[in-house]
Parts: structure tokens; sequence; C-alpha cells
């Protein structure tokens, strides 16, 4: 079992638009252990309407989107499961 501080493992939000928009992400929190094979809510809060883009970055390299960037930015969470072997 794999675990991985988010200290390294970082979180981007792409939005499809640039604007003065806001958005805090509300978990995971920065030094978070998460484990592949679990699954996480990511929660934010954000003003932003329309939708977004959530992709990993794994020692400051890009991991690949999360999902189909199809997400509601108003709904404020993503359910990720995180696959084994995504860390190795």
């Amino acid at each position: 079992m794999k675990r991985y501080l988010l200290s390294s493992f970082l979180l981007l939000v792409i939005l499809q638009t640039v604007s003065a928009y806001t958005l805090q992400v509300v978990f995971p929190r920065p030094g978070s252990v998460l484990e592949e094979g679990k699954s996480y809510s990511i929660r934010w809060k954000t003003d932003l309407k329309g939708k977004l883009c959530i992709t990993g970055l794994l020692g400051g390299h890009p991991k690949g989107f999360l999902h189909d960037c199809n997400i509601d930015a108003q709904s404020g969470h993503f359910l990720w499961h995180i696959p084994k072997g995504y860390v190795s």
C-alpha cells in the first residue's frame, strides 16, 4: 500500500476561461496523506460558474486529468479513486 504526502502531490484546477474568479481547495490540505486504492472527496469553494478540469501533479510533473473535464464548478466536490500504481 503506497502512501504519499500532498506536499509532493498537488492538485491543479484548470479553468476553462481566464477570469477574476476565486477557487479555494478545501480538501486535500497540504500534508494530507492519501493512499492508492482508496477514494477521496476532493472539495473546493468557488464563485466560478461552468465546468472545470482537475489534473494531478507528482513532483511537479503532470499525471493527467482525473476525470473527463466536465465537473460542474458549483458542485464543490469530486470523488476520486486513486488507482493502484498511480504514484509508482
